[in-house]
């Protein structure tokens, strides 16, 4: 009795709001521990002690140094400056209107480091604590437990989100990406606010990761692609049915790409006031970005980026006899974007080859490290968690083609999260950071999916039992 009686009370307790919030705060005072521990590794030279102006200093050309210049210029009125222009141009303002707003309340003596390891504890514990929460309502608790304790211990975690990425986007995105996803998760009617809420919370991912607005374009360039076939279908009687049902997906992509636009819309036309770049283009894919995949090696070398000698100049080593062309036009004016399209097109094969080994270096490498000639954690242990990872991906496409029915708007929005955070890496520069969202959305993927996995599971025990009836009365 004694042991029935303890099992509903840690029942009781396990399912009560004060557990949520006993949770939360573990996770958020191991996450403040483990950033303790980073500030004594080495964050790229700048320590817990330093403000802003004497932290943007030390860090230089680095993107976390860019993203302090933006916020500093935000705040003095300097973000008009023709040499503010690159930040503007390269990355989404997010971090840096955080990072404004910092200063704007503490002054330039506020400490960036203790401010955004404090920001990335706090998102960590509140995404886990979210998931969990979910996984408890829906009758997941082990394998949510296993997943979510990996993910935690695991170099994406630790080696940065909590250590070398603290004073970057990354903890942002997945975090307005992730209760995203847990919204539409809950989407079980025709309740328009889950598609507002939704949208707007993609709208706000993207101003802190280009990637994200690659998803909203794709959620938009479906939508309208289905509302666009329906009406073509709708004329055709056999095909009515289908067209209806286009018609009732593709308002949902409109609505929720049309917020997330909406979302992104202020900064864009901010922005424009004194660049003159389009509204709807997020950062700067210009000619000069493809004329980067055909620089050669030596080049790259003289750059300062030589550790991405064959990667990142990829088109170079996929036709060298045209890049040697290149490097002397001669007065031409050269497209580099059609040449580069021209090139994947000839050797579509090779390039699949080059990019997908390249990819697999980055995937498997430790989040600390992120070029592989820079790592410093043994082969086995790289490999070990790369394979892990790769096997907890494909489990979540196998969950996503299983739950396609029963949660086709999750599925389908979870397939453009990971297609619009991971494909554009074929073509671009590489990091092992860029690989983060695709290995923390299967994980997150796993676990919002196994309720209609479970649903599905039931249903088809059900029909298996209901034909094992008829068949023994017959």
């Amino acid at each position: 009795m004694k042991i029935k009686w303890l099992l509903a009370k840690s029942e009781q307790f396990i399912r009560s709001r004060f557990s949520t919030v006993v949770i939360f705060f573990l996770i958020l005072l191991f996450a403040l521990a483990r950033c303790r521990v980073a500030f004594a590794t080495g964050q790229y030279g700048v320590t817990s002690q330093m403000g802003f102006a004497e932290a943007r200093k030390t860090l230089g050309g680095l993107d976390a140094g860019s993203y302090i210049q933006g916020a500093i210029s935000l705040v003095d009125g300097s973000y008009r400056s023709s040499a503010n222009d690159f930040i503007w141009e390269l990355w989404p303002p997010g971090l840096s209107i955080v990072e404004s707003a910092t200063i704007t309340i503490f002054g330039l003596a506020a400490k960036p480091l203790l401010v955004l390891a404090v920001s990335s504890s706090i998102l960590v514990a509140l995404a886990t604590t979210l998931l969990w929460r979910y996984a408890l309502k829906n009758r997941m608790r082990s394998a949510t437990v296993l997943l979510l304790g990996f993910l935690l211990f695991s170099s994406v975690t630790q080696g940065w989100l909590l250590d070398q990425g603290i004073m970057y986007a990354e903890g942002f995105f997945l975090f307005f990406s992730i209760c995203s996803l847990i919204v539409l998760a809950t989407y079980r009617s025709n309740r328009v606010y889950h598609l507002i809420s939704a949208g707007a919370l993609l709208g706000f991912a993207a101003y802190f990761r280009a990637v994200g607005f690659t998803v909203i374009q794709l959620i938009l360039g479906v939508g309208v692609a289905f509302f666009c076939a329906s009406i073509l279908l709708l004329s055709k009687k056999k095909f009515r049915i289908i067209a209806h049902k286009g018609f009732d997906e593709s308002k949902k992509f409109i609505v929720i790409g049309f917020i997330a636009l909406c979302v992104t819309l202020p900064w864009s036309l901010f922005r424009g006031s004194w660049l003159k770049i389009n509204p709807l283009q997020w950062v700067i894919t210009s000619n000069a970005t493809w004329q980067a995949v055909w620089l050669s090696d030596k080049k790259l070398q003289e750059s300062g980026w030589g550790i991405t000698k064959g990667i990142d100049n990829w088109a170079c080593h996929l036709d060298q006899a045209r890049c040697a062309n290149f490097a002397d036009p001669q007065g031409k004016t050269i497209n580099f974007f059609w040449e580069t399209l021209c090139v994947v097109l000839k050797h579509p094969i090779k390039f699949l080859e080059m990019r997908i080994s390249v990819a697999w270096e980055y995937w498997k490498l430790n989040g600390r490290w992120l070029y592989p000639p820079q790592s410093k954690i043994p082969a086995a242990i790289e490999l070990t968690e790369g394979i892990l990872f790769l096997g907890i991906l494909i489990i979540a496409i196998v969950v996503m083609v299983r739950t396609f029915k029963s949660a086709r708007l999750l599925v389908e929005i979870e397939i453009f999260a990971l297609a619009g955070s991971t494909l554009p890496l074929l073509a671009y520069h590489l990091e092992s950071r860029y690989f983060i969202p695709a290995k923390i959305f299967s994980v997150v993927i796993i676990i919002l999916n196994y309720p209609y996995l479970e649903d599905k599971f039931k249903l088809e025990r059900i029909r298996l039992n209901a034909s094992k009836i008829l068949l023994w009365k017959k």
